[in-house]
């Protein structure tokens, strides 16, 4: 830390020190609201984060993160903040990743030609040794009599190879 000749910390430090807070907001800020909701804040400060995820106007959201800003230098210990504010940014990273691989295995299935989808369904079912097969090849023919391809049994496959993608998958190296 820099001090000037009387021990109090520099200007600049005091400011090096606000930037970093609020940069911490910002990504507290950018967290999904239901995440946000479960860590342990101060309701303040909670409070402020979802009244800007609310806000649309540039403004209007500059001036509420400079007021999160202000909520974050009442933070106890930053370092820890800071570690759970990371921790919640890689979950959510990990959920994403999650659903973008479930979205892809949607597809696979639903794939009509020359059997691509017969060959995502086994190899579903040996990545999934629980999966319902005989039901996700009724799901997946539901979709695919849609004239869009879309609707109820298109959100049911989704949710359903959601729940699988939840449970850790069956390590087949470590079985031999």
């Amino acid at each position: 830390m820099e001090y000037d000749d009387s021990g109090r910390k520099s200007r600049s430090e005091k400011k090096r020190e606000s930037t970093a807070l609020q940069d911490m907001g910002e990504m507290l800020a950018r967290l999904p609201g239901a995440v946000v909701s479960r860590l342990p804040v101060s309701e303040s400060l909670r409070d402020a984060v979802l009244h800007w995820q609310g806000l649309s106007a540039h403004e209007a959201r500059r001036r509420q993160m400079q007021y999160i800003g202000r909520l974050m230098r009442e933070v106890e210990d930053a370092d820890a903040f800071a570690a759970m504010v990371h921790e919640a940014q890689g979950n959510v990273q990990v959920d994403e990743k999650r659903l973008q691989q479930v979205e892809a295995l949607r597809a696979s299935l639903l794939q009509t030609e020359q059997g691509k989808g017969e060959e995502a369904l086994k190899e579903l079912c040996a990545t999934y040794p629980d999966t319902d097969a005989a039901w996700v090849k009724k799901l997946v023919l539901a979709c695919q009599q849609q004239p869009d391809g879309r609707g109820k049994p298109f959100r049911e496959l989704f949710r359903y190879l959601r729940t699988l993608a939840r449970k850790e998958p069956e390590d087949t190296d470590s079985q031999h």
